[in-house]
């Protein structure tokens, strides 16, 4: 339960990383806090990950993951992507066995070993559960190595996606609403590092909507060749009131457009009650008109007679 972003940009002829995301975490899968201390965690002086979903599950991969980096100097972000990806399919297969297994007194190896001594439908009630057997949790690596800046996200069951070429990505319970703001703006990596700020927070800000997402919100740089870091809280805070205005001149601009659709609308309705009001009167004819006029000076010359 929580949003996390990155997004690719440019400012002065160099690509660059920036990003936001809440201060939620979630521990146990249930319990849900906002602890004053942020969740952009510094993999390398160029490489950063934000993690989504059960906090312990993501410590125990992202430690390992980062011992591994540490330990084999790696810089290079698709194999920091890759890396991560094993350790969170490795950490998911252990849950599992541990989960479901375990208490039968089993492993994956024995469950292959027994299957055959097992009654059929407890080995398919086994594989089931296996196979959809899911890890809450999500994570974002993004930074810049020599061959650029790079965004990837993991995903259960452990799988790595690039997001270089729409340059943005999101995870957790407020990805979509962040998405779509990127979508509808028509974000590209090109964009310049103040628009790509800008809409990255409102991005962060529109996903609060939804359930679970906090309030609170930390934002960060990647960026050569200064080792990565975060926002300062008053430069947010400037980037936030930029934004509340821009939000209140939209909120004035719709606010007249629903006056203007909406006086339309009252005239429109108004047209078509009268054109259908015309079209239910009788037509007038000639013998209509005769009998009227008959018809009064008939009864005008009876009043006239002594």
């Amino acid at each position: 339960m929580t949003v996390c972003i990155a997004a690719i940009c440019q400012y002065q002829g160099n690509a660059l990383i920036v990003g936001a995301s809440d201060r939620m975490l979630t521990v146990g899968g249930e319990i849900e806090y906002e602890p004053p201390q942020h969740k952009v965690y510094r993999m390398t002086d160029k490489a950063v990950i934000l993690i989504a979903g059960d906090t312990s599950d993501q410590w125990i991969i992202g430690q390992s993951v980062a011992r591994q980096i540490k330990g084999e100097g790696i810089t290079d972000i698709a194999e920091m992507a890759n890396l991560y990806a094993k350790e969170f399919a490795s950490h998911r297969r252990k849950e599992a066995e541990a989960r479901l297994l375990a208490p039968l007194g089993l492993t994956f190896s024995s469950l292959i070993d027994r299957q055959d001594e097992m009654a059929l439908s407890v080995v398919e009630d086994l594989n089931y559960k296996l196979q959809h057997h899911r890890l809450d949790a999500a994570a974002i690596l993004a930074g810049i190595d020599q061959y650029g800046a790079h965004i990837y996200s993991v995903h259960d069951p452990g799988i790595e996606t690039c997001h270089d070429r729409e340059g943005f990505a999101a995870i957790g319970i407020g990805a979509s609403h962040a998405l779509s703001h990127f979508m509808f703006s028509k974000y590209m990596p090109m964009w310049s590092m103040p628009h790509a700020l800008l809409l990255t927070y409102a991005a962060k800000k529109r996903s609060e909507v939804a359930p679970g997402v906090g309030s609170d919100t930390d934002m960060f740089f990647v960026e050569t060749p200064t080792p990565t870091n975060l926002i300062r809280s008053d430069y947010i805070g400037t980037i936030s009131t930029i934004y509340e205005e821009s939000k209140a001149a939209q909120d004035g601009i719709l606010e007249g457009a629903r006056e203007r659709m909406t006086t339309y609308a009252e005239a429109e309705t108004r047209k078509a009650a009268e054109e259908k009001r015309k079209k239910s009167q009788p037509p007038a004819t000639e013998a209509t008109e005769q009998k009227v006029i008959r018809g009064d000076f008939t009864k005008g010359e009876r009043e006239d007679r002594p």
